[in-house]
């Protein structure tokens, strides 16, 4: 099968589960939380496993990276205006935002440092 409809494939499996998850829309959490770890695991080793052809194709992903990097923010803070306004409990939301900020931080001085 062709690497990129496996990636899409993933990536609507990582979706629905979320969905899924976030949604409630099963009662049995525990199982659906295992199928989205399951479903994860399975793209990062897929992205691990890539091999970079040249230095385009590194310019390409590392402009990918800060793209998604900047989603995944700008819909963490959503997630927390949207609990804020609804009065419900936002401090895993908050964890995850320090946790993001944090990690690329440490890792950008890090790769530049041994680099």
């Amino acid at each position: 099968m062709n690497i990129q409809i496996k990636e899409y494939i993933l990536a609507i499996s990582i979706v629905v589960a979320f969905a899924t998850y976030y949604f409630n829309l099963l009662q049995d959490g525990m199982m659906i939380s295992g199928i989205l770890a399951l479903v994860i695991l399975l793209y990062i080793s897929m992205i691990w496993s890539e091999q970079k052809e040249d230095e385009r194709d590194e310019y390409i992903r590392a402009k990918v990276d800060r793209i998604l990097y900047i989603l995944v923010l700008v819909l963490m803070l959503l997630d927390v205006l949207y609990k804020t306004f609804t009065h419900q409990n936002y401090t895993d939301s908050l964890i995850l935002l320090t946790v993001l900020a944090l990690a690329k931080i440490v890792l950008s001085k890090f790769i530049k440092n041994n680099n």
